[in-house]
């Protein structure tokens, strides 16, 4: 059984290693400050909801700014900020 006596050496290095994760704290809660890093491989015309009319101007404003509803993906009107 010299197969099994590796099987075990292993799961037990393996827990060893292991072990001290399990009881780190996770993160705290969000924090404020820091950076958001957003690409794409064209720079948007604008950033007038407004006007602009490519889609890679409403890539960008739709992370900026909210909506009152959104379209879902079976195509049902939903609301976001608005209330009904």
């Amino acid at each position: 059984m010299p197969g099994r006596a590796w099987r075990v050496l292993l799961i037990a290095l393996a827990m060893t290693v292991a072990v001290p994760y399990w009881g780190a704290a996770g993160p705290s809660g969000p924090r404020a400050g820091g950076q958001i890093t957003y690409a794409q491989n064209i720079e948007p015309n604008m950033l007038d909801v407004h006007v602009g009319n490519s889609r890679y101007d409403r890539q960008v404003s739709v992370m900026l700014y909210d909506q009152l509803l959104f379209l879902s993906r079976d195509s049902k009107i939903m609301p976001w900020l608005a209330e009904s």
